[in-house]
């Protein structure tokens, strides 16, 4: 299992909010090698291509709001 960070609320430390998984520095570089290699097609598809990709994320995500906030 890998490492987790627990994150917790500024204001009281004893209230975790979530754990997430560590990165390591390999995980982390494979994951901005491909954030580059991805942006010039996401940066050329144009405003209303780009609007509908993040109206769908939003559309998706809502409907499974209640399975995401048992992350």
């Amino acid at each position: 299992m890998a490492d987790l960070l627990t994150s917790t609320a500024p204001a009281d430390p004893g209230d975790v909010i979530g754990r997430f998984p560590v990165a390591d520095a390999a995980a982390v570089d494979a994951a901005v090698a491909r954030a580059r290699e991805a942006f010039p097609a996401w940066r050329d598809a144009g405003l209303e291509a780009r609007t509908r990709v993040l109206r769908r994320f939003a559309e998706l995500a809502s409907a499974r709001k209640d399975e995401l906030a048992a992350l």
